[in-house]
């Protein structure tokens, strides 16, 4: 496993072969043979719409429940388990001591969290399987920081800050302090503007104005890390559209 850190234009870190080739292969496996079954509703994107809401699809229709009510990323980690959670339990260990080898590394940027600095409890590793949709001429997933206090004010409470949160708001779990995701593939295949896009946004009079700084390449078996802050913007964006599945594990770190 190998790390290159960056500071800009917000704290991240590229992270090399954090799964080997026989592991990126095993999980890659399960993941197509747990969404197997569900493989028209994958084509269809009907996968993408949350089960509350999949009442819609007939009051609303197909179109609508497309460009209001679907997922970018939908979780398959309980589809997974249903045969195999044993294994992914030991997957979660191997992966959350690489996690922590990673912030040790860099510990005055990326420090593990105690009681007082996360208010109500002391932070941990959060992992789950995730496969995407294409939603690019639907919903796409456009510039977002996954800050706390971005998601707080989306939530309905209001612009808060570390100084400002209420009692309510330090109980609840809005987002990782540090986030990011690992990917699975088969190398064989094209995975060409799959990745994790990072981007730069100079404010203009007020407005977001974004600059795209690169792309962390979906490459099987790597990943990315990178701490929440006001503007930790990244997105997807997939150029050249998507030929194939794109299967990842989403880890938060709260």
């Amino acid at each position: 496993m190998e790390t290159t850190f960056f500071d800009y234009p917000y704290p991240h870190v590229y992270i090399e072969d954090i799964l080997t080739d026989s592991e990126n292969k095993e999980l890659y496996d399960m993941c197509i043979m747990a969404t197997e079954p569900y493989q028209e509703q994958i084509k269809d994107l009907t996968f993408f719409i949350l089960d509350d809401d999949k009442h819609l699809l007939e009051e609303k229709g197909l179109e609508w429940c497309l460009n209001y009510k679907t997922q970018n990323n939908v979780g398959i980690t309980e589809l997974w388990e249903k045969s195999t959670h044993d294994t992914w339990d030991v997957y979660k260990d191997k992966i959350k001591r690489r996690l922590y080898e990673i912030i040790d590394q860099n510990q005055e940027v990326y420090p593990r969290l105690d009681s007082k600095m996360y208010y109500h409890k002391t932070a941990s590793w959060h992992l789950g399987l995730v496969i995407t949709a294409d939603l690019e001429d639907k919903s796409p997933l456009r510039p977002h920081t996954d800050w706390r206090y971005h998601i707080l004010d989306q939530m309905g409470y209001g612009k808060l800050t570390k100084e400002t949160e209420t009692e309510e708001t330090f109980k609840i779990d809005s987002g990782g302090y540090y986030k990011g995701l690992i990917y699975l593939g088969d190398s064989n295949l094209d995975y060409k503007d799959y990745g994790t896009r990072i981007y730069r946004n100079d404010y203009t009079h007020e407005q977001p104005d974004f600059h795209e700084v690169k792309e962390i390449p979906h490459i099987p078996g790597n990943g990315v890390l990178f701490k929440t802050t006001e503007n930790s913007y990244h997105g997807t964006e997939f150029k050249s559209g998507m030929k194939n599945l794109r299967y990842s594990i989403v880890f938060e770190y709260y």
